[in-house]
């Protein structure tokens, strides 16, 4: 019993002390399109590979280039090119996908793939629970 509670406290508290990079991303209209691009500690993520994708052919990049120092990236969409866009981040195991939607009025709609917080709870939920479900299992074995 003490051997099953003592791994339950270690896996609880590795879960929670785990320190895993999210990406947070800023999209800001002018002309043009700037999609600005940070960990979840705020630190930008310079230098990251970014592919644009066009409505018209989402499989084969429009543009290809690399985040600035301050982690943000600059476009012009082809306004011909009705639809949504996709501007993929991505840097060493990390990244976002954020779509924005160019209008035949020259509108443009953002939207972005990050998870709430309470998605993030019920993730972190989910661990614990599964945690503790392992935990019980190996505590029935032993007896």
């Amino acid at each position: 019993m003490k051997h099953a509670l003592r791994t339950l406290l270690v896996v609880i508290i590795a879960v929670f002390s785990a320190q895993a990079h999210g990406v947070v991303t800023r999209v800001v209209t002018s002309t043009g399109v700037t999609v600005s691009a940070r960990y979840d500690d705020a630190t930008p993520i310079a230098h990251a590979q970014v592919n644009v994708y066009a409505p018209d052919n989402p499989r084969t990049p429009w543009l290809r280039g690399t985040t600035n120092d301050s982690g943000e990236f600059r476009f012009v969409p082809d306004h011909t090119i009705v639809g949504q866009w996709g501007v993929q981040i991505r840097q060493a195991g990390h990244g976002a996908m954020v779509h924005v939607e160019i209008g035949s009025q020259q509108n443009i709609t953002v939207t972005s793939n990050e998870l709430s917080s309470l998605q993030k709870g019920v993730m972190v939920l989910c661990v614990v629970w599964g945690s503790i479900g392992t935990a019980l299992y190996f505590k029935r074995r032993s007896a």
